[in-house]
């Protein structure tokens, strides 16, 4: 996928102010994730603001930035690196990972199961009412994520944006029918 294309996919009207169309090799907000050719959202969190790795992102070979505005949308080139101004990075971050993988929730059944108590034993009895039926189902809990043969230990409670559309992706990759979180 193209930069263009993929900033298509905010709906911002950006694509038409790149001049310098790449192929894009990966997305990530993790600085430390970085490889040439990568997409770099600079997201703020709680303990850290992702401007403050945009050096590090860059010096790894992002060739873009997509970073929060101070009010409008804007593209700037600066040493043939993209730098994408956007309203809120986090929706960016969601939107841009969605189309980087081509929008797997939207080619399979999606069930997120919400609540204080009992969402692991709902979708794993979910699960085992699927697979009865002949369905291949995938589940994304807090303990692990696994579909087919394949068990991805969980790293946090709840993956991130780029992490989930990953898996989302693998999952329908692998012929997953329902997705159950």
């Amino acid at each position: 996928m193209y930069l263009k294309e993929l900033i298509r996919a905010l709906n911002l009207d950006l694509e038409s102010r790149i001049s310098s169309d790449f192929p894009v090799k990966g997305l990530s907000c993790d600085s430390r994730r970085i490889e040439p050719g990568f997409v770099f959202v600079a997201v703020k969190g709680n303990n850290a603001d992702g401007k403050e790795f945009i050096l590090e992102a860059v010096k790894k070979g992002a060739k873009a930035v997509v970073l929060k505005s101070g009010g409008t949308c804007s593209v700037q080139i600066k040493d043939s690196v993209v730098f994408i101004e956007v309203p809120d990075e986090r929706i960016a971050l969601a939107g841009l990972a969605a189309a980087f993988y081509e929008d797997p929730s939207s080619r399979m059944k999606v069930v997120g199961v919400t609540g204080t108590n009992g969402k692991t034993t709902i979708t794993y009895l979910l699960e085992a009412i699927l697979k009865e039926c002949g369905f291949i189902p995938g589940v994304i809990g807090t303990i692990n994520c696994r579909f087919q043969d394949k068990v991805i230990p969980s790293l946090n409670t709840t993956p991130g944006p780029v992490e989930l559309q990953s898996l989302l992706d693998r999952m329908f990759k692998s012929e997953v029918a329902y997705a159950l979180m």
